[in-house]
């Protein structure tokens, strides 16, 4: 069970139609089933936060002018709609798309807190267990931004945990993150960091 003393667990407490996961593996707290199909369903007036909405809402920009929403699926789905997530702005591209998973929030991919960073990327491991579905989605965005970074593009993300302060956007740091190099089942989110990505040296 190494490493599993120093994770630390966020657990969102939350009212009806938020979604509440603990961040590690994602693993539902609450055994809530609902799906929010959108940003806006999730908080309806993205500007002016629900009381109790707790989420990571991870965003991405890349130099790619390609429809990303051409590329959704149940699990995974891309949207213009970041006026919500104040990280935004410290994106570094001019097309700026949220990255949503079947819970309407970004949740159902795979992250890691702020305070557990250090643990790095990791597959799956046996003493946490992990939603396939959180596996799948993660991997089904990894695809995409291979894909991105493959057709010459820049690309970079930030993953954000919205609540309900308003407070400016800081960033816990930067990484350049590799995938040619990665496993593809060892990458997921750090809340609080911009990744850049990279294909190849």
């Amino acid at each position: 069970m190494s490493g599993a003393t120093s994770t630390v667990k966020r657990v969102a407490a939350t009212t009806a139609g938020s979604c509440v996961k603990a961040s590690f593996g994602n693993k539902t707290e609450n055994g809530s089933s609902r799906l929010l199909r959108s940003l806006d369903e999730l908080n309806p007036a993205l500007d002016q936060p629900l009381g109790f909405t707790m989420c990571y809402m991870t965003v991405i920009s890349t130099t790619s002018e390609a429809d990303l929403t051409l590329l959704n699926t149940p699990l995974m789905q891309f949207s213009r709609s970041i006026s919500g997530v104040p990280e935004a702005e410290l994106l570094q591209y001019p097309q700026k798309w949220f990255l949503g998973s079947k819970d309407g929030c970004s949740c159902g991919f795979r992250h890691l807190d702020r305070g557990s960073a250090d643990l790095g990327f990791s597959q799956p491991v046996d003493w946490w267990p992990e939603d396939q579905e959180d596996i799948d989605a993660t991997l089904q965005a990894l695809e995409v931004f291979r894909s991105i970074l493959a057709g010459g593009h820049d690309l970079d993300c930030i993953d954000a945990w919205c609540n309900d302060k308003k407070e400016p956007p800081i960033l816990v740091g930067e990484i350049s993150v590799n995938l040619q190099e990665m496993e593809a089942s060892s990458f997921r989110f750090f809340e609080g960091y911009r990744f850049e990505f990279v294909a190849g040296a």
